[in-house]
């Protein structure tokens, strides 16, 4: 499958974050301190 962030044949995972893209390991872990993430559960309404 192609990660739906940076295009690359791998095998993927859905972004744990509100954008739910399926994402090779790389941007999945890149995803994890970017803006995609999950906030705190401290900090969600």
């Amino acid at each position: 499958m192609t990660c739906q962030r940076c295009g690359a044949e791998a095998e993927l995972g859905l972004c744990p974050g509100p954008c739910r893209r399926l994402l090779c390991v790389a941007c999945y872990d890149g995803d994890q301190e970017g803006d995609c993430r999950l906030a705190p559960i401290e900090q969600r309404n």
